[in-house]
């Protein structure tokens, strides 16, 4: 058997019979308990393993493994030697069986396809008597289908052709309505702007004809309350300015600007209230302020929040019959300033309430003594104390008078 195995290791020698007497000698090398001879016979049928191999040649090699590792008395190294044995064998099962299975398989097919063939032979010559009838049919149906589908084709070209001359006519609409929404839009918010400039330089405006009149009239005037009086023109009449260029830039972008700083709003109301003093002095009216002691200072836009003051007061003089008080409350609340403007005057109807913040609201009245209202300024208001973080809002009985309230935070927090 030695004599074999050298023959069969010689190149171009068979290497599975050599194979085979390698696991031969093995075995009875096993059945010696010849450890020391099965050793340099199973590292030599390994390294066949690199001319060929099959599965059993392998799962017979991993068996005289499992015996030398048991020779040698080492279970450990032994029972993975049989484990893969075993496993190489159950695959060597499963390949053996998927052969049968596949060559079953051919056969099954090899008859199915000469049934076919039988069948296909028998069915020919019916077929050929069926060919010429399908034939002209086919021939037929063509002709009648080529001539749908020109029918069909022309009618699309000339649908798309219309469908076109539609598009291009839309399209010319649309621009054409686009440029005369954009020409109304732009007449729209130059008027807007008017009527808002004309609304918000009105109490400005009055404020420096009533002072005018009173350094007119009081040539007796000290000078120090003529200075006062001159000082209180000027600060208006720049206002006035600064709120000209605030109302062209509103008109061209819709975020409103705040400059902030810290001012005291107190000394700020005592401003508003004196400068429209003369205009509610035309209906002996009395504007009175209720404020804790001190200064109460908040950050905030001030030019900005006189203009509410100023705007609230307005309407509280425009709206209230002769001799009558308003009232001007501050109370500082949980981090917010409340600023509520009090009057008795002809109020507001419930109906009109929801929309009494609406910019060029429907909701307009003429004032006691007839004065025009433009439905303008409580919007103004409302953007401004917004813009801050703040909170407006009215309490009105028709007939018995209106509370407007302001809620300003004290820090900056927007």
């Amino acid at each position: 058997m030695k004599t074999a195995i050298d023959y069969n290791n010689i190149p171009g020698a068979d290497t599975r019979d050599m194979q085979m007497c390698m696991l031969q000698l093995g075995n009875i090398y096993v059945s010696q308990k010849n450890a020391s001879a099965l050793y340099p016979l199973i590292k030599a049928l390994k390294q066949s393993f690199a001319i060929s191999t099959t599965l059993h040649i392998r799962a017979e090699t991993e068996k005289l493994e499992y015996h030398y590792f048991g020779l040698l008395n080492k279970p450990a190294l032994a029972l993975p030697k049989l484990e893969q044995s075993l496993a190489l064998k159950d695959s060597l099962a499963l390949l053996e069986s998927s052969t049968i299975k596949q060559d079953i398989t051919k056969e099954l097919k090899d008859r199915e396809q000469q049934l076919q063939i039988s069948l296909l032979t028998k069915s020919n010559e019916l077929s050929k008597s069926y060919t010429w009838f399908f034939a002209i049919l086919a021939i037929t149906t063509a002709a009648i289908l080529l001539l749908v589908f020109y029918n069909y084709k022309q009618q699309k070209q000339n649908l798309n052709k219309q469908a076109q001359l539609n598009a291009a006519i839309m399209a010319q609409k649309t621009e054409i309505e686009g440029s005369l929404q954009k020409a109304y839009d732009a007449n729209k918010a130059r008027e807007n702007v008017i009527q808002i400039m004309a609304h918000e330089l009105r109490s400005p405006i009055s404020g420096i004809a009533a002072i005018s009149g009173t350094l007119l009239q009081n040539d007796g005037m000290n000078p120090s309350e003529q200075n006062e009086l001159i000082a209180l023109i000027e600060g208006t009449a720049t206002k006035s300015y600064h709120l000209i260029n605030e109302l062209i830039e509103t008109n061209s972008t819709r975020k409103l600007q705040l400059t902030k700083r810290q001012f005291d709003v107190k000394k700020l109301l005592e401003e508003t209230i004196n400068l429209l003093q003369f205009k509610a002095q035309d209906k002996k009216q009395v504007i009175q302020l209720h404020a804790p002691d001190g200064s109460i200072m908040v950050t905030a836009d001030e030019e900005k929040m006189g203009r509410v003051f100023s705007n609230l007061l307005t309407n509280a003089i425009k709206f209230s019959p002769l001799q009558e008080k308003i009232r001007v409350t501050i109370t500082p609340n949980s981090g917010y300033l409340q600023v509520a403007v009090i009057d008795n005057g002809k109020g507001i109807p419930q109906s009109q309430l929801k929309n009494i913040f609406n910019l060029f609201t429907s909701a307009q009245q003429t004032g006691t003594a007839g004065e025009k209202s433009f439905g303008i300024g409580l919007s103004v208001c409302k953007q401004i104390v917004e813009a801050h973080g703040g909170h407006i809002e009215v309490i009105s009985t028709e007939g018995k008078g209106s509370t407007f309230t302001v809620q300003l935070p004290l820090t900056d927090n927007v």
